[in-house]
């Protein structure tokens, strides 16, 4: 039966992830917003997080099995990777509209088990493989983000 209805979101939710123990629940909305859920122990239903994830909708999230990244897209065209234990964002991948040859929407996404992958998918038959740099980007920000800046403009 029902456990619990987890509330916060002011407009309808648009997608959902589970952690690999169930300990944590993702919803997203379109409202913008994050939430990361506690679904373990004495905090059933109490908010670990909560952000504004993206300019516009947010259309999908995942949670790595290792539970410490997770993924947001949405119809602004925007992915954005989070850190788990505290919400803060990580990293924003923002195709370009060559790479997608269409409008700038995610209408879902992807993550590896460890993190370092990531899966967007978009119109036109299109699905963009990503790698998230995050072990360069927590030991030496600048020096990951030029690099994923290269990868992004890189030639197919």
């Amino acid at each position: 039966g029902e456990l619990r209805v987890l509330k916060r979101h002011i407009d309808a939710v648009q997608g959902c992830a589970l952690s690999k123990f169930g300990k944590v629940a993702l919803s997203v909305s379109r409202d913008r917003q994050i939430v990361a859920w506690e679904l373990a122990g004495k905090d059933v239903g109490h908010i670990k997080f909560a952000n504004i994830a993206q300019a516009g909708w947010v259309s999908s999230c995942a949670i790595s099995d290792d539970g410490r990244v997770a993924v947001t897209a949405g119809y602004d065209g925007s992915c954005n990777l989070w850190n788990m234990r505290n919400g803060q964002s990580l990293r924003t991948i923002i195709p370009t509209v060559r790479q997608i040859r269409g409008r700038r929407v995610i209408s879902n996404c992807a993550v590896s088990g460890n993190g370092k992958v990531v899966v967007t998918a978009h119109d036109r038959g299109r699905c963009l493989v990503w790698k998230t740099c995050l072990e360069d980007f927590e030991l030496a920000p600048k020096r990951a983000e030029k690099k994923l800046r290269e990868e992004l403009d890189a030639p197919e």
